[in-house]
């Protein structure tokens, strides 16, 4: 029987997938400050925000005459009826807010109308007193989640966590919002503050308040653009350097802010696409960052009302705005081609089988090593074996069906590191096209040869084994011309939704080896194919970042760094480990940082900018023991590379056993360390059946 549910837990109900993370209580409560015509915000956070926290602001105030539907469900006075969406410009339209947080945490709300003598108290949900105040608001929120005791004792134990992301919300508002001064506290003892974050003063440039929030280095990094429309204009600032491994001290790949009437949005994938298509044009393996604003006139042009938190937008014109993005930064950064900055560039890691091959072969004819004896394995003729390995193993795999999920992911990012090395082979050769051309077409037709020769290859072999792989995949050959980035930790999700958890490694069934480079596996009728290099060198690289330690280098001159409020505190919080683990001796006056000691390993000697990577990963939530700094992670990356299982390499059963063993010891057995996959899923036809004999036909 359908029964309806009482207000009270209706209420309790929506309230709870509303607000989900200390930074959505802080965002909900800012955006009303903006939206108050506010010129100064001060945040306070009480222990992290374990505590609570409080928004205290100058703006217009709230009138007693709306203490009444105050806190209310649908209490707002930002629009009249649904309509009035399509015109709205505030940031809160839905009277869902207040309400939300008053039924999960303890709220205590001073405000004074800018029209009225006195202000009033309220500490929901007793009665209102009235009291003197200067005019604008205070709420103070305690006791987070106390109606939900599962969350409030999640929150508690990762409050850190959800400190930095409220803090990475707020930067975001800081940044657009420069006709307000934000300052940002963190009490985490009684009477005791630190300033975590300064915007300066109001009615700045976009310029001053970037360099004030974000530091003055990536400040002086940026390149200003603007591009005006009929319906809309952009704005914003590129990055000079096109940097490989981080940018900046920042370790995410993609490093952004994007607005839209200066409301914080995450940008449609399209956007985000296009970005890495024109960096990568300068650099494939580079990382970049840039601030996109988008005014559009009309305000019915984009709809906000579409996710929880309104950051999930759709555009009308979104094709159009698009196309113009794209043409603004190619123009920008073709004007600025001088300036632009290309740090890191390496592109030399492992690439996927094919690209490895390509390799072999380019390294063999640099070198003219003369073609001996198979069993001396010289580079040319090894390079040959590997080509008719892999040729015959994409045209039988050629022959399979297989579930989309993991297989494409596995397709994509072979394809993306193949790509990636012919950008940087053009990039390289610029002033010799012409060979380059002459070179093309002379792959073009050894492609053509090796065609042939494969389906020669096919023939034989269909001919010689009466049991050959019957999988199904996409041809892998045919997935060269995809371009999107396939990111490590995508696939890691992609895993978890297939169910093939770390632990169930010890239950595959190895069927054999596959093309001196894949071993065969079958759990719960499903077939798996791993990548014996890749597995190998992710145990080889877990195993050399467990041994990792630095030595530690004395500064003849001490380097001086100037922190926001928020790296200052990350920095002091985790003082003495920083000095213990990563060898950084520092010493702090005021916001000034003076760096005594670095830290080096092997021929590597780190500078300042590791130190700033730390402390971007410390804000992202990571763990000290979590934290990877590129350029060590690069290199450890290939000492696991040259130590590992090579493909070409012949194993027996037992060598095959201790690679899928060593995935379940491993923290993420999902990938290499240069973003390869380990393993991937295919879909066994239900006719075909398979025995340990049949493994012995796919030995080469």
């Amino acid at each position: 029987m359908i029964k309806q549910l009482n207000q009270e837990s209706i209420l309790h109900i929506s309230t709870s997938s509303t607000l989900q993370s200390l930074a959505s209580f802080v965002k909900e409560l800012i955006e009303n400050s903006i939206d108050a015509q506010s010129t100064q915000i001060i945040v306070n956070f009480f222990n992290n925000g374990k505590e609570g926290f409080e928004v205290i602001d100058n703006g217009i105030g709230i009138s007693t005459i709306n203490q009444k539907q105050l806190a209310t469900r649908g209490g707002t006075s930002k629009i009249q009826n649904f309509e009035d969406l399509e015109f709205v410009l505030t940031h809160g339209f839905r009277g869902e807010a207040l309400n939300s947080i008053a039924t999960l945490s303890n709220v205590t709300i001073i405000s004074k109308h800018k029209d009225e003598e006195l202000g009033w108290k309220w500490e929901i949900p007793q009665e209102p007193t009235k009291i003197a105040r200067q005019t604008g608001t205070s709420i103070k929120v305690e006791n987070i989640f106390y109606t939900l005791p599962v969350r409030a004792q999640e929150f508690k134990k990762n409050y850190k966590i959800e400190y930095n992301k409220a803090i990475n919300i707020l930067t975001e508002y800081a940044i657009i919002n420069t006709n307000i001064e934000f300052k940002i506290y963190n009490e985490e003892e009684k009477n005791k503050k630190k300033l975590v974050l300064d915007s300066g003063l109001e009615n700045q440039n976009m310029k001053q308040r970037i360099t004030n929030v974000l530091g003055e280095s990536i400040a002086n990094d940026l390149i200003p653009f603007e591009k005006i429309q009929q319906d809309f204009t952009l704005n914003g600032f590129l990055s000079k350097s096109i940097e490989s491994g981080s940018y900046k001290g920042q370790t995410r790949k993609t490093f952004w802010y994007c607005y839209i009437n200066k409301k914080p949005i995450n940008p449609p994938k399209q956007i985000l696409q296009v970005m890495r298509d024109i960096y990568r044009q300068h650099n494939p393996n580079g990382n970049f960052f840039f601030i996109l604003e988008i005014n559009l006139r009309q305000i019915n042009d984009a709809d906000f009302n579409v996710s929880v938190d309104k950051r999930d937008v759709y555009l009308k014109n979104e094709k159009f705005i698009i196309e113009n993005i794209e043409q603004i930064v190619n123009e920008t950064l073709e004007k600025n081609k001088e300036k632009l900055k290309y740090i890191g560039k390496d592109g030399n890691l492992d690439q996927f089988i094919m690209a490895t091959t390509k390799q072999t072969e380019k390294q063999a004819i640099s070198q003219n090593v003369a073609q001996t004896d198979k069993r001396k394995d010289s580079l040319p003729q090894q390079t040959k074996e590997i080509q008719k390995r892999n040729s015959t193993f994409l045209s039988q795999l050629k022959n399979l069906n297989s579930q989309k999920t993991i297989q494409n992911e596995f397709n994509q990012n072979e394809s993306q590191y193949t790509q990636q090395q012919q950008d940087q082979q053009q990039q390289q050769q610029q002033q010799q096209q012409q060979q380059q051309q002459q070179q093309q077409q002379q792959q073009q037709q050894q492609q053509q040869q090796q065609q042939q020769q494969q389906q020669q290859q096919q023939q034989s072999i269909s001919s010689q084994n009466n049991q050959t792989l019957q999988f199904k995949v996409n041809d892998m050959a045919q997935q060269k011309e995809e371009k999107q980035l396939f990111e490590a930790d995508e696939f890691e999700q992609i895993s978890k939704q297939n169910h093939f958890l770390k632990e169930n490694f010890n239950n595959l069934q190895i069927i054999g080896q596959f093309n001196k480079g894949f071993i065969i596996c079958e759990h719960q009728e499903k077939i798996y194919v791993l990548d014996q290099h890749a597995c190998d060198e992710k145990y080889n690289y877990e195993k050399l970042i467990n041994q990792l330690k630095f030595n530690r280098a004395q500064l003849i001159v001490p380097i001086t760094l100037k922190l926001s409020g928020f790296q200052l505190e990350l920095l002091i919080d985790n003082q003495q480990q920083i000095n213990e683990k990563f060898k950084y001796q520092v010493e702090i006056t005021d916001n000034c940082v003076k760096v005594k000691t670095c830290p080096s390993y092997s021929n590597i000697q780190l500078g300042a900018d590791a130190l700033l990577q730390i402390l971007d990963q410390l804000s992202q939530g990571k763990r000290l023991d979590q934290i990877e700094i590129p350029q060590i992670k690069q290199k450890l990356a290939s000492q696991a590379c040259r130590t590992s299982i090579m493909v070409g390499s012949d194993l027996q059963t037992k060598e095959m056993e201790n690679v899928v063993k060593n995935l379940t010891t491993l923290i993420s057995p999902w990938n290499c360390p240069h973003g390869r996959p380990t393993l991937i899923q295919v879909q066994q036809p239900k006719q075909t059946k398979f025995n340990k004999g049949f493994s012995n036909n796919l030995l080469y």
